[in-house]
């Protein structure tokens, strides 16, 4: 079972995102992901990590071992859902979905507990 990358996860919609797929996902690894971890507020259960969506190398590397990603940030969600999308990654996110970007798997039913995109 794949880990669950929650970029945007130290803001205040990553934070409620993390700490449910943490309630309602026993037994998965979920990581909060920023650009800066020390500014990160712990969510119980998780796992914090550094991650520059705007870096390809960065965030293939933290995409290693991660079933899921659910987008909680103002980033450039298309190349994220690319870098996904070459991983087999599932991706979501909590911005408008005309923020995503066309070809992702984005979806509104996601299987990966209490956290659901809401369109």
């Amino acid at each position: 079972m794949g880990a669950i990358l929650v970029l945007g996860g130290y803001g205040a919609v990553g934070r409620q995102a993390a700490a449910a797929l943490v309630r309602d996902g026993p037994g998965r690894s979920v990581i909060v992901a920023g650009r800066d971890p020390s500014a990160a507020r712990p969510v119980p259960g998780t796992t914090a990590m550094r991650v520059d969506a705007s870096d390809a190398a960065g965030l293939a590397g933290a995409l290693e071992g991660v079933e899921a990603v659910l987008m909680c940030a103002e980033l450039d969600n298309a190349a994220v859902a690319r870098a996904c999308l070459e991983r087999g990654c599932t991706t979501s996110t909590s911005a408008p979905p005309t923020r995503c970007s066309p070809g992702s798997r984005s979806s509104t039913s996601w299987p990966y507990g209490g956290a659901r995109r809401r369109s």
